[in-house]
């Protein structure tokens, strides 16, 4: 499932932002490498771990509440200044691999064309990847439904099991801008921010 969301009285709150701290085990609040919207097309992100420390993000615990594989995950998007709009998938388990041996030693790895409750797999997130040295999400088509461009900070929230947060990873781009205009949307190297805003 797919849904559309706006950050309504948003700006009326101050924009209240949960109290994840950016801990030693490198989920919450982590930099980011690039971050790209084209509106009805897509929506991408990557973060590579070298830019914190240690140089590994944590992964879910395979068989736990944080196991995307039997939980599911939510992946959202959102411009934090509200003209660009929000959006959130829901990653159901279905769609979720575990890498590795043992399964998830290595990893996660989601791909919509193995999740039957997405209607049109190939206009959702075709991938998403939780790795010790990358994480990554590329969602496409008709269910972008972003605007460019962007007023302020664009938020991403992965969060697992789907709709919560026993696990996040979170980022706000920032960072250099390349483009924000009409046709898209471009940041790179962004800092970790202090916390994570609660988007799920």
């Amino acid at each position: 499932m797919i849904w559309k969301k706006t950050l309504v009285g948003a700006t009326a709150v101050g924009m209240v932002v949960a109290g994840v701290a950016y801990a030693a085990e490198q989920s919450g609040p982590l930099p980011g490498k690039v971050h790209i919207v084209k509106p009805d097309k897509l929506a991408k992100f990557v973060a590579k771990s070298k830019a914190i420390e240690p140089d590994t993000f944590d992964l879910p615990a395979a068989g736990g509440p944080e196991d995307p594989t039997i939980h599911g995950a939510t992946l959202v998007f959102a411009d934090l200044g509200l003209s660009g709009g929000s959006v959130a998938y829901e990653l159901d388990a279905s769609g979720w691999t575990a890498l590795g041996n043992p399964p998830g030693a290595k990893g996660y790895k989601y791909k919509s064309k193995d999740d039957n409750t997405v209607a049109l797999p190939k206009e959702a997130c075709t991938v998403v990847l939780i790795k010790e040295k990358v994480i990554k999400g590329v969602c496409k088509k008709s269910s972008v439904t972003l605007n460019t461009p962007y007023a302020g900070l664009a938020a991403i929230n992965l969060g697992i099991p789907g709709g919560s947060s026993a696990i996040e990873y979170c980022w706000e781009f920032g960072g250099e801008t390349k483009k924000n205009d009409g046709v898209a949307l471009k940041r790179k190297d962004a800092p970790a921010p202090g916390s994570c805003v609660p988007l799920l």
